[in-house]
């Protein structure tokens, strides 16, 4: 096609499936336009950024980091600009104030105030909205948080993964890699203890307390529940509404949007609500 229209491609696909879409559209001699929330992918393919704010569109040279950078750097433009206008705005309104009764400087002022209609307004939109997300800082635990040992990982019959021998120390950070299907998700389920070991042993550190965030986390969420609602539902029970409305702001769920029905949602605002 001349123009292809991608509306975030990369989802579920598996890491060598990403590489070949971005090597392709890399050398695709086409026009196209990708929706993405994919920083690495949008850095990686595109050469313009449409930003959509506002009921506005903009267009920005340059990938993403770049489009962030001009953002900013319009922004800090923009005040600097405003407060320019606002210093000249005030000399002339001082003038016009203390000489406007004056026969001698009355023309003088008449012809301030003319330039005080006539000057621009700069609009100085805020900068987008981030979300926070806080992470309690955890109970300290013993050097090993979780270990499988000789471990067969799968369904009923079916064994996915084999004598598996798997040590996490407090602190890892760990990413798994593999095509779908491999068993990137059974070993997850495995670890988090949403599925039973077919064989072997699972053991979870001392003081080791685990949380499970699934690809379909989404499903658990109740349709009629509002975002308030489904927040409630997971909190403790002496957490006070105000600290639930809290949370939900950090979300980016904020005034009238904490009563909006999980229903009507798009999906990465449920997800913020799974998280």
């Amino acid at each position: 096609p001349d123009l292809m229209l991608l509306d975030e491609p990369t989802n579920f696909l598996d890491l060598e499936s990403i590489m070949a879409l971005e090597n392709f559209l890399q050398d695709h001699k086409g026009a196209f336009l990708l929706i993405s929330h994919d920083r690495e992918f949008l850095r990686r393919t595109t050469e313009y950024t449409l930003e959509v704010e506002g009921q506005e569109i903009v267009k920005f040279p340059g990938h993403i980091d770049d489009y962030f950078e001009q953002k900013a750097e319009l922004q800090k433009l923009k005040l600097h600009q405003a407060a320019n206008l606002e210093a000249k705005r005030k000399h002339l309104q001082e003038f016009v104030d203390r000489f406007r009764a004056k026969a001698t400087k009355a023309r003088q002022a008449q012809s301030r105030m003319k330039q005080l209609a006539k000057m621009e307004t700069i609009e100085i939109k805020p900068l987008p909205v981030r979300s926070r997300i806080h992470l309690p800082v955890p109970t300290n635990t013993g050097k090993e948080v979780v270990n499988l040992t000789q471990a067969h990982l799968g369904y009923g019959q079916n064994t996915i993964l084999k004598n598996v021998n798997l040590t996490i120390e407090r602190g890892s950070r760990l990413g798994v890699v593999g095509f779908n299907g491999a068993g990137k998700s059974t070993l997850l389920k495995s670890l988090a203890g949403r599925i039973e070991l077919l064989s072997g042993e699972r053991k979870l550190g001392y003081q080791v307390e685990l949380s499970y965030f699934a690809q379909h986390l989404t499903e658990d969420l109740f349709p009629e529940d509002s975002v308030l609602d489904s927040l409630q539902r997971k909190a403790y029970i002496d957490t006070t509404k105000q600290e639930i409305l809290k949370l939900a702001g950090s979300l980016l769920f904020t005034g009238d949007d904490v009563h909006k029905t999980v229903k009507v949602l798009s999906g990465g605002e449920k997800t913020r609500i799974a998280l």
